[in-house]
Formats: structure tokens, sequence, C-alpha cells
């Protein structure tokens, strides 16, 4: 069910636009009936928003802005970009859309939308009047236009490949004559695929509530729903979110899950899950980062490097990238450091190239990132042998344009700050920096090809930099 809720105040001009528009897709609906398709005019009512959207699989919030952009620009904004983050205000006067979205998920949970597109119109005026400006009211009516063709116009609307999933899920599961652990397996495996196979958030989100769909069956045993718990908080864990609530709820499930799992290889996996998360809530200042190191150790006692090398060299991955998120401004943080290094050469020890070419590539780059920015030891040959792990992973990244680029990014960031000559390092570094620019502009056109753009312009400022240091080293020499 799509929902299409128009919000703001009809009485003060461009505010109105979103009850504008909800109104005369309204009355679209009456001569051309869609199904599975609503729309309200809510007007500034956020209580409304929460029980009017209640019900549906997508929700779509029309409302108004004022961003000093030009009036009638239309934005579309995913949903989770303005989501507070936070309990809402208990006034009713400030209760608003955000309020409402985040208290429906908390009352309604499941029967909550889980796919939300906010689309906001610039206003030129929020006066009190009852017609909208003339820009505004163009773009009005052609957002309405865009809405009917693509949402509201019944055989025009395509579901997406998610979304398909889901709904013949659900449907199997109710038509089903199979038992409650049965229909559970059932849901988790079409999770699973979406989750593995995922091109968007959408994908994650569906496989999320598919989960929980299989978690409200009754007749399910401690293993049994032990697993599902495991496989929801891993899914919770790769939506991206600025919140911590997502990885609040993941960790409590794995908490839950570790008390009833029979077989011990999965309870240490979800103890390595479990680091992982910890490890993300720490980087956010929400736990200690000593608990996720509790963790990876707990996994460790199963994952051995005689019986599990891949698994015993990621943990030990996991550990160094945790001891180097230690503040820098640490007492500690040169031991830190040191444990770094130590834990990526012992990951590397227990795996080769050969058996393990990805994983190998990854812990190169890694460990020359550890080394390049280390302030221990000797400095130089510090970063020295951090070109030699880049350069074994370059070797092993010919194929994977994007780490490829992420490795030549770093190579040239290391070579700008070794001198030429080790042993005379006043006569500069002309030389290292050439090399550091051809590395940069590699990264760079394998970052545009990839359509990162943050990343090639990261490079264009870099490879501005070379240049400058460049010219600077050789007036130097003259």
């Amino acid at each position: 069910m799509l929902t299409i809720i128009g919000c703001g105040n009809s009485n003060r001009s461009d505010d109105g636009v979103g009850p504008y528009i909800a109104q005369q897709l309204a009355a679209h609906l009456k001569t051309s009936p869609a199904d599975e398709v609503r729309v309200f005019d809510a007007g500034t009512g956020g209580m409304d928003v929460m029980f009017k959207a209640r019900g549906s699989s997508e929700l779509i919030i029309i409302d108004a802005c004022s961003s000093d952009s030009e009036p009638g620009s239309v934005f579309e904004v995913p949903e989770a970009e303005l989501r507070i983050r936070q309990d809402p205000v208990t006034n009713m006067h400030d209760f608003r859309w955000q309020h409402a979205l985040y208290t429906g998920r908390q009352i309604f949970g499941d029967d909550f939308p889980i796919n939300v597109t906010v689309l906001l119109i610039e206003t030129q005026s929020t006066g009190l009047g009852l017609t909208l400006s003339a820009k505004v009211k163009v773009s009005a009516d052609a957002l309405i236009a865009t809405l009917k063709s693509r949402y509201v116009s019944p055989l025009s609307r395509p579901k997406t490949r998610s979304q398909l999933s889901f709904e013949m899920a659900l449907q199997m599961a109710e038509e089903s004559s199979a038992s409650d652990t049965e229909k559970a397996a059932m849901l988790a495996e079409i999770a699973q695929g979406l989750q593995q196979h995922a091109t968007s958030i959408e994908d994650h989100r569906y496989g999320i509530a598919l989960l929980r769909r299989a978690l409200g069956f009754s007749q399910l045993d401690g293993n049994d729903m032990a697993r599902l718990q495991v496989q929801l908080a891993t899914g919770l864990s790769q939506i991206p979110s600025d919140s911590s609530e997502p990885l609040h709820e993941a960790r409590l499930l794995l908490d839950n899950a570790m008390n009833e799992l029979a077989i011990e290889e999965e309870r240490a996996s979800a103890a390595m899950q479990q680091g992982l998360i910890v490890q993300s809530l720490a980087s956010m200042g929400a736990m200690d980062h000593a608990v996720a190191a509790g963790h990876y150790q707990a996994a460790l006692r199963f994952f051995r490097s005689s019986t599990h090398p891949a698994e015993y060299a990621i943990i030990h991955n996991n550990l160094a990238t945790l001891w180097l998120s230690m503040p820098r401004e640490s007492a500690q943080h040169r031991l830190y450091e040191a444990m770094a290094v130590q834990a990526f050469e012992t990951a590397l020890a227990n795996i080769n190239a050969q058996s393990h070419p990805d994983e190998y590539a990854m812990l190169q780059n890694n460990l020359g990132n550890a080394l390049q920015h280390s302030d221990s030891g000797d400095l130089i040959a510090n970063k020295m042998r951090a070109i030699e792990a880049y350069d074994i992973a370059l070797s092993l990244r010919k194929q994977q344009p994007h780490l490829q680029a992420n490795t030549l990014a770093n190579r040239a960031n290391c070579l700008r700050d070794i001198p030429d000559n080790l042993d005379k390092p006043e006569l500069g570094n002309r030389h290292r920096l050439a090399a550091a620019l051809n590395n940069a502009q590699q990264a760079q056109k394998l970052f545009e090809q990839g359509s990162e753009r943050d990343k090639a312009n990261m490079m264009a400022e870099l490879i501005a930099d070379l240049h400058t240091e460049m010219n600077a080293s050789a007036a130097h020499a003259g």
C-alpha cells in the first residue's frame, strides 16, 4: 500500500502546497481509482500523519520548505536524511511529521512503512493567503502530473524487485500449511537473498521487515529464534544511519541470541558480529572500545589459525582497526599503534595471497595505512614498509578498480613524505613526488570512472598540492 500525505497550512499561501497537491491527487483518484494507493491532506497535524501512514509499505510526504533556493524548486529527500535522532517533544503544537515518523515506528513497529520519501517545494511567500504564488503553483502542477504517472495511475507504477519478493514471501507464508518453523525459515531465506544481493537500502529494509515477521511466529524453539535474531542484527548493522538506534537494537538481539545458540561456531560468529557492532557504537561515543575487544577475543577462542585461517585473519584485522581508532591524544596511543601493526602482521602470517587474495590485499592495504600514519619508531622506515605493503595490495587488485584506486591514493600520500635518497634527505624528493603524482592521477581517473566524485575531487586537490611541492622542490634544487 502506497500512502501520499500532503502537509502544511493552506491559510499561509505557499505553505499550503502540500495540501493543494494532496487535494488534486485525491480528486483524481475519485474518477480514476488506483488499487493500493491512498492520498490524504494532513494539514499541520503531525498526529494525523502517524495514523494515516499506518499499514502502508511505502509513504510519500509532501511539504513546503524555505532554504533560500529558487521558489518552486522541488527536492526529493530520503527520509533518513531528515529523521530526528531523539524522542520527539510531547507538546502537540510542535508535533510535526518528523516526530510522527519516529513515534509511529516505536508504536506500530512492522505495521509502519519502511520506505519513506519526502518531497519538499521551495516557497516564495508564507504570509496569510489562500492561493499559491505563480512559480510554486507551476511546480506543484508539474509534480502532480509526475506523481500521477509514476505512482497513482494503476498500470504505470511497477513494483521494485525487493517489494515483489517481500509481498510474495508474505503471501506464501500466509497461504502455506507449513509449520511456524518452516514458514520462518522460508522468510529468512528470502530475506537473506535480499541482503546478500542488495543494491539499495530498500533491499535491506524489506529483508529486515521479513525477519521481523519471521520472529513473530509463536511456535519457534530457542535456537531457531536465536538464528533469526543474529540475521536481523546483521541486517540492522548494514543500514547506513547517523543514529545509534539500529546498532543498539542489533547488540541487544545478539546478546539474547548468544544464550540460545547451540552450535559453538554460530556463537563465535555472533561474538565476531557483536564486536563489529560495539566497535561502531564506540566510534559514536556510545560504548567502550574495550567491550568490542572482548567480543573479538571470545570469537578467537573458536576461530583458531589452524582451523579457520580466514576468520582468524579477519578478526585480527578488526582488532587492528579497533586499536587504530583509539584517541590519538591517549597516553597509550603509541602502544595501540604497535598493537595494530602486530595484529595486521599476525593476520597476514596466517593466510596467503593464493588462497585468500581479497583478504590478503585488504590486510596489506590496511597495514600500509597503519605504518604510514604511525608516529612511533623510525618514521621513514615505516613509510618504506608501507610502500611495500601497498605494492603487494596493488598486485592483487588489478581487477578491482575501486579498491585499486584507494590503494593508489594511499600510496601517493605516503610517497610525498619520503626523500629520494634515504641517506641524504637534504637532497629533496622530486622523484618521489613525481611517482606520487602519477599514482594520484591514476587514482583520480579510476574514481571518475566509478562515479566517486568526492574521492575524485580529493585526488584533484592532492594533485594540485603535489604540483606545488614539485615546483618548490625544483626551485630549491636550482
